[in-house]
């Protein structure tokens, strides 16, 4: 009898792990309320079913062994516990909800998504992937709701989701959008990055109104909703903030502008850009939301006029589209210093002291700030002020110089590449796929690097060429009588030395395609149509180098040259496949970390000269047709 009872147990327990959650064909999930209750069930019926055994224990007599399993096979039919048709074991209630969900996900049906994932937390509790998913579930109802023009349900799923996780940037800012009647437009994959890249650069238009970042503030929230976590786009989320404030205090909105630079510190609570523009908006001082050259040209313009609150101003603005840029922060170090100077001649020690601050904050370690706080503390008359210029060129020789600028130069000239989206690669081979890349603001050398400025690195430094150390062609042959040609026979290690002694760098690719092409896709530097006249490629049959800067008709649309032609050029990047590249080429077997690309083809190539041409080399390579230029 006791063998009854236990073999019994053991059915109803397998009985209640292979429950089955799909009744009659029925596709939807049973809620967690109707499993608790369908267990509760089973319980009741369990405890009066050994009730009952208990009262016929006494006139059952034991069965034979092969007759109770014979019985408990039966029952085992009867009541589905046995395999599924073909031998395959019943899926378990995880299981079967783990399967449901992935189709439910991929169709968008986020009412039934929550349902599935809070009846896997009931048996899962704790499941950190699954908790992440319900919030995504509820923020994406919420968008969805949003673009039915259904805001108050919507306003229920944030609310959802901010239970979920109390500070979820993607609920907070959804509450934002029903409050202003604003409808998400719910686009999902491809359809949001193309949305993205449009809105962008409408927004960055100098004749557009603020509310354009609304737009594009919108579009970087629903992707962050199907993708939260994504640093790229929370970069740009907090940018766009930024923008928005920038804007709307150019525009006379100080208020609006508050907003929007409070909404950024919610995503970067120390961001320099966001603090700043508080101070300006608390200031009732309008920025100047410029981009790009316009933006480098006021900065020269205002330096020059020793206005440097504009100074100020203009140079917190390029950090937002180009945030962490050295130079940048040196020179807003610098303008700080000099203003607070300024402030001192005038007599306004307070005021003086604030902007002395604000250049600690830039450079806590600067050496300049500190003494001439120091010196206000002490009452000691400040030095009069010493202004830097907004270029590497070397400054006057005083007691304090602001700031120490990098070993300059000679002749090297650098165009200012403004921020922005820009089409890269193309439909050939392993330049597949075209693809959308943005590139925060830089300033490229106009020219390629010459003999001349290489002899001067050389000379200064003890550099020896990596060629000259193995024994081969010197660069110096090369560079004989032509100071002005391209360096060439210079390692990836060769180029990336000069470059930091230079206090610059070398370019990443999409940096160097951007500066090639322009933002309108174009083939070569000057437009879609091959012209052998503006470029010292193979058809010119000049069989070697040309004195850098000699083919002006081929300049790039921000006016860079020699981005075609004359010499291949060094990048900073390794050779990888694009994102979504097809395969099918030769050239793929290069990928990896193993070799850096090259750009712009040399005067020994033709096809290569395109804008969206990629080759490749070990770093060892020193040859007579490649050579670089460098970036900051």
């Amino acid at each position: 009898m006791g063998v009854w009872i236990a073999k019994d147990t053991k059915l109803r327990e397998r009985r209640e792990r292979n429950f089955v959650i799909f009744m009659e064909g029925e596709k939807k999930m049973k809620t967690t309320a109707s499993l608790k209750e369908w267990t509760k069930k089973r319980e009741e019926e369990g405890r009066e079913l050994a009730a009952s055994d208990k009262r016929k224990q006494a006139r059952l007599k034991p069965l034979p062994v092969l007759a109770i399993l014979l019985t408990l096979a039966a029952i085992s039919v009867f009541i589905g516990c046995a395999p599924e048709p073909g031998g395959l074991p019943a899926l378990t209630v995880e299981e079967r909800l783990a399967q449901s969900l992935n189709e439910l996900w991929e169709n968008e049906d986020w009412k039934e998504v929550i349902g599935v994932v809070e009846q896997t937390l009931a048996i899962n509790p704790g499941n950190a992937d699954l908790i992440e998913k319900l919030y995504a579930a509820h923020v994406n109802l919420g968008l969805k709701s949003l673009l039915e023009g259904n805001p108050d349900e919507a306003v229920a799923q944030f609310n959802s989701a901010l239970k979920i996780k109390p500070d979820g940037a993607e609920a907070l800012a959804g509450l934002v959008q029903p409050a202003t009647s604003t409808p998400s437009q719910a686009l999902t994959g491809e359809q949001l990055e193309q949305r993205l890249h449009e809105s962008w650069a409408v927004a960055n238009g100098d004749d557009k109104r603020a509310e354009e970042w609304g737009e594009v503030i919108g579009v970087i929230e629903q992707i962050l909703a199907v993708n939260p976590g994504n640093a790229d786009m929370i970069e740009k989320l907090y940018a766009a903030h930024i923008n928005y404030g920038l804007k709307s205090l150019a525009e006379g909105d100080p208020d609006e502008a508050v907003t929007q630079f409070n909404n950024a510190l919610k995503i970067k609570p120390d961001g320099a850009e966001a603090l700043a523009g508080l101070d300006q908006a608390a200031a009732g001082t309008p920025s100047q939301a410029l981009t790009g050259e316009q933006l480098e040209q006021r900065l020269h313009e205002s330096w020059a006029e020793e206005d440097w609150a504009t100074v100020i101003g203009v140079l917190e603005q390029i950090l937002v589209a180009s945030p962490g840029n050295a130079d940048m922060t040196e020179k807003l170090y610098a303008a700080h210093v000099n203003y607070g100077r300024q402030l001192v001649g005038e007599g306004n020690l307070e005021e003086a002291k604030a902007e002395f601050t604000r250049a600690l904050d830039a450079k806590p370690d600067g050496g300049e700030a500190m003494a001439e706080l120091n010196a206000l503390t002490g009452e000691t008359p400040s030095p009069p002020p010493v202004v830097l210029a907004p270029t590497a060129t070397p400054q006057p020789p005083t007691a304090t110089p602001i700031p120490p600028a990098p070993p300059p130069v000679a002749d090297a000239a650098m165009i200012a590449i403004p921020a922005g989206e820009f089409t890269m690669g193309s439909d050939h081979e392993v330049e597949r796929p075209p693809h959308s890349v943005f590139v925060g603001v830089f300033e490229i050398d106009k020219l390629e690097v010459s003999n001349q400025e290489f002899e001067r690195f050389v000379r200064e430094t003890g550099h020896v060429t990596e060629a000259e150390k193995a024994g081969d062609t010197s660069w110096r042959y090369y560079a004989k009588n032509k100071p002005q040609h391209p360096v060439v026979k210079v390692t990836w290690n060769d180029a990336n030395a000069f470059c930091q002694w230079a206090g610059k760098r070398l370019p990443t690719e999409a940096e160097w395609e951007k500066a090639a092409r322009g933002a309108d896709a174009r083939s070569y530097p000057w437009g879609n149509q091959w012209d052998a006249a503006k470029a010292n490629a193979r058809e010119a049959g000049n069989r070697g180098t040309t004195a850098v800067g000699s083919f002006p008709a081929g300049a790039s649309p921000y006016g860079v040259l020699d981005m075609a032609g004359n010499v291949s050029e060094w990048t900073s990047d390794w050779f990888q496949p694009y994102p979504g590249y097809p395969g099918g080429d030769g050239d793929a077997q290069y990928f990896g970390e193993k070799f850096r690309v090259i750009r712009g083809g040399g005067w020994f190539d033709q096809d290569l000269v395109r804008t969206t041409a990629r080759s490749s080399s070990s770093v060892t390579l020193a040859n007579d047709d490649v050579g670089f230029r460098c970036v900051r």
